[in-house]
């Protein structure tokens, strides 16, 4: 059990591996301590906050308007979870896979996510505001909006996926990699430093960074 990785660079993000090997069947209550269990089925309006979760899995659910803030899940796995709305704010995700997943918004604002992998998801909104985020991955997945505003990044990247709008104001970035993402909004331009964008993205936010430094871009 535990976290495989094989970083491609010195600077890309430490990639989870989580290997879940006779899970039993569990349940989701208020400061669980969940220890190789697995969790399904109809979750919806769950609360369960001050959850933990260790070598543990979510899979197979409903979890419409589910508050499970302030939990804890380490080396675990949540499969095709779904959920109209899911609070988790204030919790912390550490080597944690998330795969196929569908969510309609995510909140997840003062958390911290370390060494965490987002694989085919679809998510229409992640707040993700004042977070602590070092080493995600997103991969193929589909984003309608990231919100990282004041969030605190290292060793970030997105490859193959859709984000339409990518707020950074007030967020610290080191080693962020936002090339492999169609971006066709951005907002929070004082956010830059330590994100690498494609030519093509820098292109097109060529006049937004213009006029953010008091220049005009003639028509």
């Amino acid at each position: 059990m535990g976290t495989m990785t094989t970083p491609r660079s010195r600077t890309a993000p430490i990639v989870p591996d989580p290997v879940l090997t006779g899970l039993t069947s569990g349940r989701l209550t208020t400061g669980a301590e969940l220890d190789g269990i697995q969790v399904s089925g109809d979750l919806r309006e769950l609360r369960a906050p001050d959850v933990r979760a260790i070598e543990s899995e979510l899979v197979d659910a409903q979890a419409d308007e589910a508050m499970l803030r302030g939990g804890s899940w380490a080396e675990s796995r949540w499969l095709r979870v779904s959920a109209t709305s899911i609070d988790l704010a204030a919790s912390v995700f550490r080597d944690v896979v998330w795969d196929g997943c569908r969510f309609g918004a995510v909140t997840l604002s003062a958390g911290t996510v370390t060494r965490v992998l987002l694989r085919g998801c679809k998510v229409d909104y992640v707040n993700l505001r004042q977070a602590t985020i070092t080493d995600l991955t997103i991969e193929s997945c589909t984003i309608g909006e990231l919100d990282l505003g004041e969030a605190r990044l290292s060793r970030v990247r997105v490859i193959t996926s859709e984000v339409g709008s990518l707020m950074l104001s007030g967020s610290r970035s080191e080693q962020v990699d936002v090339s492999g993402a169609g971006l066709p909004r951005l907002e929070g331009l004082d956010g830059l430093r330590g994100i690498t964008l494609s030519q093509e993205q820098a292109h097109d936010l060529a006049p937004a960074l213009v006029r953010h430094l008091g220049g005009q871009v003639a028509e």
